[in-house]
């Protein structure tokens, strides 16, 4: 009996010191999982590059969709950027500038992807060669103006203003996230003002797409939530928790929150447990 007391008691302690010998293995993301944006020179070669992270939206297609659009928009505040410095060192482009917009649409190539074994988060590296942004400049011209605008302090945007609508958890509760920006209108009551309607527009058309997702998806045949309901919907409770001003163009831009309760509490319960629980899987 003593025996089996003593290995009993060394069996604790040896398992507290060493730890369970089913611990799980440390998870090492890749490298370029960590940069949000940068410009890259590879072989004598300028490239834009931007990186995207995409939750577990349960269907792989969308959540791969959905980095590939966070990586745009990481690209896009480089362009620009870029085209800013060009303007400001009076460099002439050799295109309109809408063709440059354009280029963040059609012209991005994925470099790499990645997916979190455990939570199953997408992450994607998308690139643009900045040479096809055509300017009326001599090889080593560009190559100086590019390096000049490298060592350009970048402005360091928060983390919630490159998000895009999502619904999180907190404190045991669920809510709806939405962000909304507007340019500088020249007066500053009017550009918060603005910011604050776009929000809300945002908020709106995410609740409702999410919830009709839900009918498409179902599989039972119960729908959950009818198109009539969704579109006289209510958004009581809904309110600015966020706000951040670009430093250089006056931007502002805004995060808007409504909890699930206050949604289903103006609306009639419209928002099933079934919604929620598949919020909780």
């Amino acid at each position: 009996m003593r025996f089996y007391f003593k290995f009993f008691i060394v069996f604790i302690i040896s398992t507290s010191i060493f730890g369970s010998t089913k611990s799980k293995e440390k998870i090492n993301p890749p490298k370029w999982t960590t940069i949000k944006k940068e410009l890259l020179k590879v072989d004598g070669k300028y490239y834009f590059r931007g990186l995207g992270v995409s939750k577990d939206l349960y269907d792989p297609k969308m959540t791969l969709s959905n980095s590939k659009d966070k990586a745009r928009v990481q690209i896009s505040f480089l362009l620009k950027e870029y085209l800013s410095f060009i303007k400001k060192e009076r460099i002439e482009l050799d295109m309109p500038i809408s063709d440059c917009i354009k280029l963040v649409k059609n012209k991005l190539k994925v470099v790499k992807t990645w997916v979190h074994p455990e939570t199953k988060a997408v992450y994607t590296l998308l690139e643009m060669d900045v040479d096809l942004v055509k300017v009326k400049l001599s090889t080593s011209f560009i190559d100086n103006a590019k390096w000049k605008f490298k060592r350009v302090t970048p402005v360091v945007f928060p983390d919630w203003a490159m998000e895009s609508n999502k619904i999180i958890k907190k404190d045991g509760k669920y809510y709806f996230h939405a962000l909304g920006l507007s340019s500088d209108l020249g007066d500053k009551s009017m550009t918060y003002s603005a910011s604050a309607d776009n929000a809300r527009v945002n908020l709106a058309f995410f609740i409702k797409s999410t919830l009709k997702s839900t009918i498409t998806k179902s599989s039972n045949g119960d729908t959950t939530v009818s198109t009539q309901q969704t579109t006289k919907m209510k958004y009581s409770g809904a309110k600015i928790i966020k706000s951040w001003v670009h430093p250089k163009n006056n931007t502002v831009y805004t995060l808007l929150e409504v909890s699930v309760d206050a949604i289903n509490k103006s609306n009639n319960n419209i928002i099933s447990s079934e919604f929620i629980k598949n919020l909780q899987k």
